[in-house]
């Protein structure tokens, strides 16, 4: 016969057999019903978890910042906006011929002293200087190294440099359009050739003026592609693209 003990040991085993088979049963039952929920939850709202689904893509999209294949979807209108509020083209009227391309420093400092903060186009004296955007004059004037100098605000913290001028034809304040005569090519400053310097910045970073120069209607998608320092995405949603 059995001892107690051995009796004992026997019926708390037993009570641990039937409390996992219990426990097994019960969260097989509970995992069946929320898998049937769930799949009658899908059934239901099919509609609206596509809609998060595309939410989240869209988040996702945000984060990445712009993809260039959404160019392809932009109106011919807002291609055309777009090159009128963005730097677009040559600000000389004639062909041109860089002197003296963009060189990209490490700093500001260093590109002061190492790098070339625009490009160097070659234009005769009193050659048209024109805005290549629409924005608004807040400097006229003279710069010891760059003479008489003329600087354009354009919208989204884009600005134009104009330097080196012989003539200074708008005053601070003035709004110009794209393509509108600002200035004459000369040779003032620290220069011993007539030429105009030229910079595209973006929030006082310099960037590469020959992506804007070489940017048009037929070349759209060229800024978009060479130009990385600027989160296009922020003007899809400024223009409502």
């Amino acid at each position: 016969m059995k001892s107690e003990t051995e009796k004992k040991k026997y019926r708390e085993k037993v009570k641990i057999s039937s409390f996992l088979f219990v426990t097994v049963i019960v969260g097989a039952t509970f995992l069946f019903w929320e898998n049937l929920n769930l799949k009658n939850y899908v059934a239901k709202n099919k509609e609206a978890i596509q809609i998060g689904e595309k939410y989240k893509e869209e988040k996702e999209r945000e984060s990445k910042g712009f993809l260039i294949h959404d160019i392809d979807e932009i109106s011919n209108e807002k291609k055309n906006l777009m090159l009128n509020l963005i730097p677009s083209g040559s600000p000389l009227t004639k062909e041109i011929f860089v002197i003296l391309p963009f060189k990209e420093g490490q700093d500001s400092k260093e590109e002061e002293q190492k790098g070339h903060s625009g490009v160097d186009l070659k234009g005769e004296i009193g050659e048209d200087v024109v805005s290549t955007a629409a924005g608004i004059v807040t400097f006229s004037g003279t710069m010891e190294e760059y003479g008489n100098v003329i600087v354009v605000d354009h919208l989204f913290g884009l600005k134009t440099f104009y330097g080196h001028l012989n003539k200074l034809n708008v005053e601070v304040g003035k709004i110009i359009d794209r393509g509108e005569k600002i200035g004459e090519v000369g040779i003032s400053g620290k220069t011993t050739v007539s030429h105009l310097h030229y910079e595209v910045k973006f929030r006082d970073k310099s960037l590469e003026p020959q992506n804007f120069i070489d940017w048009n209607k037929e070349n759209f998608k060229f800024l978009f592609e060479e130009e990385n320092n600027v989160n296009w995405n922020d003007f899809l949603k400024i223009l409502n693209f």
